[in-house]
């Protein structure tokens, strides 16, 4: 997180949560906000993030 966290604006700002283990609700919350987020930790969550990016993504993109 250190390395993601160095390569950032310094002048973003960042929050830090506890969150319940696949919470539907936390979950929604983050794509609603996924063009102005990132979900650095848990890696697990934030993996999850980018899989679903990169499947919305493949409905754009010519084929």
């Amino acid at each position: 997180m250190v390395v993601i966290l160095e390569q950032r604006n310094p002048c973003d700002r960042y929050y830090q949560a506890w969150i319940r283990s696949n919470d539907i609700n936390i979950i929604q919350r983050l794509r609603d906000w996924r063009p102005n987020g990132e979900v650095l930790a848990p890696i697990s969550l934030r993996q999850r993030m980018v899989n679903e990016a990169t499947q919305e993504l493949m409905h754009y993109l010519p084929k």
